[in-house]
């Protein structure tokens, strides 16, 4: 799927200190300088707490492929739902 819905939790960090340091996501950044961390994509969040649902049915028949599938199809459901409310 191409549309991923962007980062779903997207932040900065800021190296405070007086020398370069490297930020969480592996980039080295200088005193002063601010970086964008973009994190997990809404589709991959969307994914996680769909699957945790179908997970909590004890008598879902899917295999851990299958349910990693069923998961993904409700993300992009989802994303698909929100694009035609905008």
């Amino acid at each position: 799927m191409s549309n991923n819905g962007g980062p779903a939790f997207p932040a900065e960090w800021t190296n405070t200190g007086d020398q370069n340091r490297t930020a969480p996501n592996g980039v080295v950044v200088a005193p002063g300088e601010t970086v964008q961390l973009h994190g997990m994509s809404l589709r991959d969040w969307f994914a996680g707490q769909a699957m945790q649902g179908l997970i909590a049915d004890t008598e879902f028949p899917l295999d851990h492929d299958g349910l990693a599938k069923a998961a993904y199809d409700i993300a992009d459901a989802m994303l698909e739902a929100r694009k035609q409310s905008r």
